[in-house]
């Protein structure tokens, strides 16, 4: 049986990530700097979107697709946009995946 999801999953999934960067540091799986596609942020929300959607989260927002007609654009609250920012800046290198000291 396949699992049902609300419109508004990935608003639910921002929310989940918390409320400070701390927060969402401690909550998305590792990634890579500078990449939409393959950061924490868009490797948290792929996992925890329906099957089959893909997507990248930028600096102020996120954007997936089914590669069809289903597309969602949403704005990041701050606390992930400082998230994003800090860690393109190298300040979270447990999480960064091209780290060879930490992965």
């Amino acid at each position: 049986m396949e699992e049902e999801f609300p419109d508004n999953w990935l608003e639910i999934a921002i929310e989940s990530l918390g409320s400070t960067a701390d927060h969402v540091r401690q909550t998305v799986p590792k990634g890579y700097r500078r990449s939409p596609g393959c950061c924490p942020v868009a490797n948290y929300l792929k996992e925890v979107a329906p099957p089959g959607m893909y997507g990248g989260a930028w600096r102020t927002k996120v954007v997936m697709s089914n590669r069809g007609s289903i597309i969602y654009h949403v704005p990041l609250p701050p606390n992930v946009t400082e998230f994003i920012d800090n860690f393109d800046a190298g300040l979270y290198p447990e999480l960064d995946m091209e780290n060879k000291d930490k992965a």
